[in-house]
């Protein structure tokens, strides 16, 4: 057994990163902690006494399918507020959250003044909770549950996502949700869903964190987050593990620079190595033969969009049970993404540079560096990039076949402080 994040604090788990993915951080996990569980099936019996249980659904006995888009590996479903449509992300492993904006347009009033939240770079913000009289989703009806406010719709470069709010895991405290995130389709329902076919495996959960599901690896076990914000990998947020998977002789690589963008603003993480790991399994019971995880020392234990889509997974919230059902046939296996192995970031001062590289990449290859500043890209000049293009860019570089991360080859112009700008071709 190795270090696992339970908390009891609001914790964001949101993760944006268009071409690497994530490190998300939390704060300091205890050893070999539990939850606590419930002695109920309904978690509404504690909501007297907690805020983080309160609010009720209308109408009973419902059951609606939310078709939801992608924006940076991301989902984004319509809410409405007041007969306001608005694009809230989809997170299993966030609060509710609206921007403080909107929390003074609506004249909510605080019911606790003061709580601890997390950012997915491990930065501790004090807010208060609210309560939201209604929100909406097709025909349902959200009275009275709690939300907290943030300035993410101006943290730059989380704000090229395009989203308003967060939809997250106190909403769906009394739920069973049904993921089908191939066909862009999540289901609600009170009631139990069919899941023939599908693998069951017990979940930990109380509405102050994300579902958790035990992942089984030979060098330990622990309880990871189902995390639909995060856009990338597995992330095992234990770096005392690093040792013991270096003697498996697990293919990885590194990844120097800044690569994590939260609410908190983006966050240089001084160490990440992504493993291949091999041979691992969900609880015992759904074998895989290889996935990347990404390892760091934040304390955080997510697993991202890109191990979710393998699955159909429907979730029962207040049953704690979790039914997993792989898409296609054969091994479930997936190898490091092909890219170059550079992130680009912009500000208004030093424009379109290079944030992070990843060793063993044809970026690491010709010793681009953290820093170093892109004149141009393919032909097309980069020296007049404003943020709005940047945001445009880098979403295309997920959604656009003819973006330059699906090439095989890619010319840069770079300067690296006041040296002659030069001419660099990378090849995958």
């Amino acid at each position: 057994m190795f270090k696992s994040i339970h908390h009891l604090t609001f914790i964001l788990s949101l993760c944006a990163v268009f071409l690497f993915g994530c490190g998300d951080d939390k704060p300091d996990a205890s050893q070999n902690t539990t939850p606590p569980v419930s002695t109920t099936n309904k978690l509404s019996s504690d909501k007297n006494t907690d805020p983080a249980y309160r609010g009720t659904i209308q109408p009973e006995h419902f059951k609606t399918t939310v078709n939801f888009k992608w924006s940076g590996g991301l989902p984004l479903v319509n809410v409405s507020i007041q007969g306001k449509t608005y694009k809230f992300l989809f997170d299993t492993a966030a609060p509710t959250m609206l921007p403080e904006a909107l929390v003074k347009e609506l004249k909510l009033n605080p019911i606790v003044n003061s709580d601890t939240l997390h950012d997915s770079s491990g930065k501790k913000i004090q807010v208060a909770l609210y309560t939201l009289p209604s929100l909406e989703i097709n025909e349902l009806k959200f009275k009275d549950f709690i939300i907290l406010p943030s300035n993410f719709a101006q943290s730059f470069p989380l704000s090229c996502l395009g989203f308003d709010g967060i939809l997250g895991y106190n909403f769906l405290q009394d739920m069973v949700v049904k993921l089908d995130l191939n066909n862009q389709k999540i289901t609600l329902s009170d009631q139990p869903l069919a899941h023939d076919g599908y693998m069951p495996v017990d979940i930990q959960f109380e509405p102050r964190y994300g579902p958790l599901v035990n992942l089984n690896f030979s060098f330990g076990a622990a309880p990871f987050e189902i995390d639909t914000g995060k856009n990338t990998y597995i992330q095992l947020g234990d770096t005392n593990v690093i040792a013991e998977m270096k003697k498996q002789k697990y293919i990885s690589r590194e990844i120097q620079g800044a690569f994590v963008s939260s609410v908190g603003g983006t966050k240089q993480n001084n160490r990440q190595i992504d493993f291949l790991i091999t041979d691992f399994s969900i609880d015992n019971k759904i074998p895989i033969k290889s996935f990347p995880v990404s390892v760091n020392q934040s304390g955080a234990f997510l697993i991202g969009e890109d191990f979710l889509k393998k699955f159909t997974i429907i979730i029962d919230f207040p049953g704690k049970k979790a039914f997993f059902k792989q898409v296609g046939e054969g091994d479930i296996e997936q190898g490091f993404k092909d890219t170059f192995g550079f992130m680009p970031m912009w500000d208004g001062k030093s424009g379109l540079f290079i944030s992070a590289v990843t060793s063993n990449t044809p970026a690491a290859k010709v010793d681009l560096k953290p820093g170093d500043k892109i004149i141009s890209l393919n032909g097309k000049k980069m020296d007049s990039f404003t943020q709005d293009k940047f945001c445009q860019f880098m979403l295309s570089s997920q959604n656009d076949p003819d973006s330059f991360e699906k090439q095989k080859t890619a010319k840069l112009t770079i300067q690296r402080g006041d040296q002659k700008p030069q001419e660099i071709e990378l090849k995958k």
